[in-house]
Formats: C-alpha cells, structure tokens, sequence
C-alpha cells in the first residue's frame, strides 16, 4: 500500500474500502494497513457498520486496568471485548496470547469502573479432547483446579497493576 493511504489515514481518521485496492471488506473487519516501501509504517483499523470506511480502533491508545495490548491481535481483541453492542465475545487462540488477561482486564473495567454490569462471571469450562474424562483421578482433578486458580492469579495481577498505576499518577 502507498505511504500516501496511510498518511491520509492518520490525517483524516478514515479511509474509503476503495482505496485499498481489490476485495471485497465486512462491516467490523479489521484491517492491518502497511507501507510496502517502509515496513515502519503501518496502521490498524476497522470496516464501518456500512462497509464503506476503515476507522481506527476507538481504545487504541488506553490502559485497561493496567493491562495495554502488546500486539495487533490484542488490539483488536480488547476492541471486541470493550463494545457494549457485542453480547458475546470469543477469543481462539494459542496458550499464553493473553487471552484470558485481557478479558478478565475488560471485564473488570465494565463492572468496577464503569458500572455496566453488577457481576463478572468467570467460568472456565472443561472441553473433552476425544473421549469425556468422566471421573477424575486425584492427580486430574488437582491439575485442573491450579488451571482455574490461574484466572483468580491474573484478577490479581490487575488489581495490582491497576493500583500501580493510580499510586504513580497520583
């Protein structure tokens, strides 16, 4: 893509689908723009609900709770996590990409500092791989719950980190 999409990008806070050359682009698709000359440059944004414009993220910039996306793919999760028009949010992906951070840093800031929601449920399910694990042999049954102690871990961590913050702000 030319420098000049970018920059008019950065510039106007939109660009036209047109203008990214051929295909065809979703309401809420995300796109990663980059300079084929300079691979510097780059940018990240979404389709509009009508398929017409790229826009950028509206949390691109913002801590939550503590937590700031490292990479695309974050941003673009905690974009998803963070609309109130989503009732339901999946995140697929690798062990370790931050899913489970991000969703739980998400949902404390819609429950304890926004007030959108009364209760965070955290639910970690048990998804048989082949054949149902039925009953659970001690040694399972204690790898399993140091698995759901891993989301009360990363609370943790949020909680801290976001008091942190409010210590070096203030």
């Amino acid at each position: 893509m030319d420098q000049s999409i970018i920059d008019c990008y950065y510039k106007e806070g939109q660009i036209d689908v047109t203008e990214l050359g051929g295909g065809l682009y979703y309401p809420n698709q995300f796109v990663i723009l980059k300079d084929l000359m300079r691979t510097s440059s780059s940018a990240i944004g979404k389709v509009d609900l009508l398929g017409q414009y790229v826009k950028p993220l509206v949390g691109e910039h913002e801590h939550v709770w503590g937590i700031k996306p490292r990479n695309a793919q974050q941003k673009m999760a905690l974009e998803l996590l963070l609309r109130d028009d989503l009732p339901l949010v999946t995140l697929v992906g690798k062990a370790g990409t931050g899913k489970t951070l991000l969703s739980l840093a998400a949902g404390l800031l819609q429950t304890e500092d926004l007030h959108l929601y009364k209760k965070l449920v955290v639910a970690r399910p048990i998804v048989p791989l082949g054949k149902d694990i039925g009953y659970l042999q001690e040694r399972k049954r204690r790898n399993l719950s140091l698995g759901c102690n891993r989301s009360s871990t990363i609370s943790n961590f949020c909680l801290i980190q976001k008091n942190l913050g409010n210590l070096i702000g203030s």
